[in-house]
């Protein structure tokens, strides 16, 4: 059975919003779900001006005269990835997501050749008080962990292929991190620089290639972007039966409406954006956890992590349809 407006194959794509609905039923469901589309929105339009004006700029100097034109196009590319259709875009999503491996396997080389590896690196060397701040920063990159589960209803077995796909990714993300950032102990100058990879790989290979991996850093979070675009299309035919390409136009003319404002002043429009964007982030992330609970007593499950059972909602496809009636 599908959702209204979902016509994919027998499972839903709303995600955390049909995680919620499953656990703590519609009006819950529709609290998290607007307050991730709000925060998601925001997080689109933002997140393009950060890479045009501060994380372009660092690896290609030469960029600073196009940051202008760039603004504008980067949303239209993105938008006309995604309105091209569902094929077109987890193609490029794909090969994006590809690219960041490689380029990651190869600073681990870079760092794991150059510089030691002590077990001193893993333990707790700043004060309680910034490692605790720099976790809850960190924590931020977990919660775009909940992207492949909009993906639902474009999987044939949505349940066991979640897991194994968010169990398996994440195993791989850790491995290529730590090798990447746990030697950083023993140049802590490396560490404090404004692109980290790009500033390692200038000093150990070659400006060449330290610039390839700096263009892989944006490229990266441009795939993020498709990710949390293509999810809000999802989430659109998830809760309001809308069509996948009218959610895609929808969004697409958001983003390139509001480019052109970014324009005036970046800073500001980073800054004004940015905090709101995080504040809606954080409590459609607290309305998941707080109904997981729930979920797991109406399902006899222990209390692990909402995230890694999570994707079970998606097996669960005839009882999300009598909470969307």
């Amino acid at each position: 059975r599908h959702l209204p407006g979902d016509g994919n194959r027998g499972a839903p794509s709303g995600g955390l919003y049909a995680f919620v609905l499953a656990a703590a039923g519609r009006r819950a469901a529709l609290a998290q779900a607007a307050a991730w589309t709000f925060s998601y929105l925001l997080y689109i339009v933002y997140t393009t001006v950060q890479v045009v004006y501060e994380l372009l700029p660092q690896v290609l100097p030469g960029e600073r005269p196009y940051r202008a034109l760039l603004a504008l196009l980067i949303p239209v590319g993105i938008a006309a990835v995604m309105i091209a259709g569902r094929a077109a875009a987890l193609l490029v999503i794909g090969v994006i997501a590809a690219a960041p491996v490689v380029l990651g396997g190869i600073l681990d080389g870079i760092t794991v050749s150059h510089l030691s590896l002590p077990a001193s690196s893993f333990g707790l060397s700043a004060p309680a008080g910034s490692f605790a701040s720099a976790g809850a920063r960190s924590s931020l990159l977990y919660i775009c962990a909940g992207l492949p589960l909009f993906l639902g209803g474009e999987l044939a077995r949505p349940g066991p292929t979640l897991r194994r796909g968010l169990i398996g990714a994440y195993l791989v993300t850790v491995v290529i991190v730590v090798l990447a950032v746990a030697p950083l102990a023993a140049a802590p100058g490396l560490a404090h620089t404004d692109v980290p990879g790009f500033e390692l790989t200038a000093q150990f290979a070659s400006t060449g290639l330290a610039r390839t991996i700096g263009v892989g850093i944006a490229l990266s979070v441009g795939g993020v972007i498709l990710c949390e675009y293509l999810a809000l299309t999802r989430l659109a035919a998830a809760v309001g039966g809308w069509a996948t390409r009218r959610a895609a136009i929808v969004i697409g003319a958001t983003i390139v409406a509001a480019a052109p404002l970014s324009l005036i002043d970046p800073d500001g429009f980073y800054d004004t954006l940015a905090r709101p964007s995080l504040v809606a982030l954080w409590i459609s992330q607290v309305i998941v956890f707080a109904a997981f609970p729930r979920f797991a007593l109406r399902r006899g499950l222990r209390l692990l992590p909402a995230l890694a059972l999570s994707a079970r909602s998606e097996e669960h496809t005839s009882e999300l349809q009598s909470h969307h009636d």
